[in-house]
């Protein structure tokens, strides 16, 4: 399958998506015409949200608001998975060494590492950039489940916590 999307007053451009639910996030994001082999599916700016919603659902996805943010899922519920994807912004602000971690539940990029929870993307963090303060490392959560916070915010597993919190 070929997705293209069309952003606002641009031509039409081949994205990067492994599938349609994939594809529907990243056009969402860009608020871009969706379109798959040729094929338009979603128009976000253009058609009414019943129906990109209806034309999402003959294809094999559901829509549902969560936490007033529209959500999309396989229809089939044994395709969908709870990986996360985060992309690791490493970079140097005030001669500090800094992170920015962003957090999707879809692929957004091809640069982007698959992660089965956040606690196993902490864990990763805590292995592979251990030269960076927690305090200095920032982890976005984008979707309906928005969130951000510091590293440090986050006990590592088998840290002694010595401030009257639990471990």
């Amino acid at each position: 399958m070929k997705f293209e999307i069309a952003p606002a007053y641009q031509g039409r451009k081949e994205i990067s998506a492994e599938d349609l639910l994939t594809a529907v996030h990243i056009s969402l994001n860009q608020e871009a015409d969706l379109f798959e082999d040729g094929q338009l599916v979603c128009s976000w700016l253009g058609l009414p949200m019943d129906q990109n919603i209806e034309n999402l659902h003959l294809k094999g996805n559901t829509t549902y608001v969560q936490n007033h943010h529209y959500c999309f899922k396989w229809s089939d519920e044994s395709k969908n998975t709870n990986k996360i994807f985060a992309a690791f912004l490493p970079h140097v602000w005030e001669g500090e060494d800094m992170l920015q971690v962003n957090v999707h539940d879809y692929r957004a990029s091809a640069n982007e590492r698959e992660f089965t929870s956040l606690d196993e993307l902490h864990d990763f963090i805590f292995e592979n950039y251990p030269e960076i303060e927690p305090s200095f490392i920032s982890i976005w959560v984008f979707g309906a489940e928005s969130k951000n916070y510091r590293l440090n915010t986050i006990t590592q597993k088998g840290a002694t916590v010595l401030a009257g919190g639990e471990n």
